[in-house]
């Protein structure tokens, strides 16, 4: 096929049970000049024979795999492949409306911006409701101070700027990845538009991690975010505000996180008493790190 529009990408692990309708929502938008990029991350239920069977059904989907290695190295292997001249990620429990990537290519071409970030619809079972982030606006001044986003999904990247400045997701990075991601391309654009409709059916999935989460696994990720949040100073100190804020919105959710876990641990003692014994030279460990290690973070960004 030649070269299309816009480019789908979409990582997949495990997600059998709604990867058919996410695809089918790809294959069925009113603007078709896309190439939809399906990445199985080592799977272990039937979700690469579904990708497999759609790819040989539709010459616009290019399925992939690979060993299980995450979300980020799935989603990097997608960047890899790439080929329109706009990227768009979508999460392989969710779909699009018909018209999502209608509207959002109209937008950026119409207003010529490097970004275009829409509103979404929070779907569980068979309720949906609009949630109203964003009204229509184009920002072509002050971008930085403008930019309060954490997610990829519902978007529209330009290609040209993350294969100049590689902008890739941090390989390993479990939680927050998508916030690190967009704080780093944000740097490289000099123009973005909000745009009030719905372009985007994010499922409440009781089986997404985002729901049911490893705590101490969490608080680690996004202090690691938080670090490589920060790093990105070496590079642009003229930004150092928008980089600190963006910084201490991730150490917020390391703390949270702790505290959550520490709250929990306390429960836990109560009713597993010989089980918290045996975790509680690893916990105490991993504390005293991830304390030590928020300190100097805190000390850095002067916040007190």
């Amino acid at each position: 096929m030649n070269n299309p529009k816009v480019s789908v990408i979409v990582p997949v692990y495990n997600k059998e049970k709604y990867l058919r309708d996410c695809i089918e929502s790809l294959r069925c938008q009113t603007y078709s000049d896309i190439e939809i990029i399906l990445i199985d991350d080592g799977s272990v239920d039937g979700s690469w024979d579904i990708l497999d069977k759609y790819s040989r059904l539709d010459a616009r989907i290019i399925a992939l795999h690979q060993d299980n290695a995450g979300v980020c190295v799935a989603r990097n292997n997608g960047l890899n492949h790439v080929s329109g001249k706009w990227i768009s990620f979508v999460d392989a429990d969710d779909t699009l409306p018909a018209n999502s990537i209608e509207k959002l290519v109209d937008h950026a071409d119409k207003n010529n911006v490097d970004l275009v970030i829409g509103n979404f619809t929070r779907v569980q079972g068979h309720d949906e409701i609009y949630v109203h982030e964003y009204n229509d606006d184009i920002i072509n001044h002050n971008i930085l101070s403008r930019i309060d986003a954490g997610r990829n999904w519902g978007q529209l990247y330009k290609t040209e700027i993350i294969r100049e400045y590689q902008i890739y997701f941090i390989d390993g990075l479990a939680y927050s990845e998508d916030y690190v991601f967009l704080t780093n391309y944000c740097l490289y654009i000099k123009s973005l538009e909000y745009i009030s409709d719905s372009v985007y059916y994010y499922r409440i999935n009781s089986d997404s991690v985002t729901y049911h989460p490893d705590i101490i696994k969490n608080a680690y990720h996004q202090l690691w975010a938080a670090e490589s949040t920060y790093r990105l100073l070496d590079l642009h100190p003229e930004v150092s505000s928008f980089i600190v804020e963006r910084t201490k919105i991730l150490l917020k959710g390391t703390i949270e996180s702790s505290l959550k876990k520490i709250t929990d641990l306390c429960r836990i003692s109560k009713l597993y008493k010989e089980r918290f014994n045996e975790n509680k030279r690893f916990n105490t460990f991993f504390y005293c790190y991830l304390l030590n290690r928020a300190i100097k973070l805190f000390f850095k960004l002067k916040w007190f």
